[in-house]
């Protein structure tokens, strides 16, 4: 399938499109795909009235996939590549958190002498595709849901999940380098509502 889809860049789209929903109506396997994650952009650090000093530790998240798989590129139905993420997508979300809370003043150390721990749950993160005879438009979604509790005041919070969605528009077929430049849209996004009003960086100043 690799080299049919090698082949298929040479070739209008829309030809090839109709030769892959025949290789792929014809029961061929569909071949998992390790996408490696791009490194992640330096966070802006928090103004000096907005700074939390506090000592975090952030435990790995759970991940609530019923299993590995990340997600599926199809065109016109037809699967082209099943998805999965390398690091897989908690650990990298789990990066996305403690480089957030680094930005916000916070200062990371392991759980013993730590004033507040943070935790959650990997939700739904898959990666999927729209298509038409011109275009794909590639989506990573990720939802997380995070609680954190401070040691010593014995406060905790509880946030509601966090959603995030990249999209990615491609003319000539929906390679790695499309899934990344989505992917980073989303974690983006999902940095943001960290830094936003009753995110997490608000919970880890009220709990401590």
């Amino acid at each position: 399938m690799r080299r049919l889809c090698r082949r298929l860049r040479r070739v209008p789209l829309a030809l090839a499109a109709i030769l892959v929903c025949a290789a792929g109506c014809s029961g061929l396997p569909v071949k998992t795909e390790i996408v490696e994650l791009p490194p992640l952009a330096a966070a802006p650090p928090a103004g000096t009235g907005e700074r939390v000093d506090a000592r975090v530790f952030v435990r790995p998240l759970e991940d609530a996939q019923p299993s590995p798989l990340d997600g599926m590129i199809d065109s016109l139905g037809a699967p082209l590549y099943k998805v999965s993420f390398s690091p897989p997508m908690t650990e990298r979300l789990r990066e996305v958190i403690g480089r957030e809370l680094t930005a916000a003043g916070c200062t990371r150390v392991d759980e013993a002498p730590a004033d507040s721990v943070g935790e959650g749950v990997g939700g739904t993160h898959r990666v999927r595709n729209e298509t038409t005879p011109i275009y794909w438009d590639v989506h990573v979604e990720i939802e997380v849901r995070l609680h954190a509790r401070g040691r010593a005041s014995g406060r905790a919070c509880a946030l509601l999940d966090f959603r995030a969605q990249g999209a990615e528009r491609t003319y000539l077929y929906p390679s790695h380098d499309v899934v990344r430049a989505a992917s980073s849209k989303a974690f983006a996004g999902f940095a943001s509502s960290l830094r936003a009003p009753r995110g997490l960086v608000d919970c880890i100043k009220g709990i401590r």
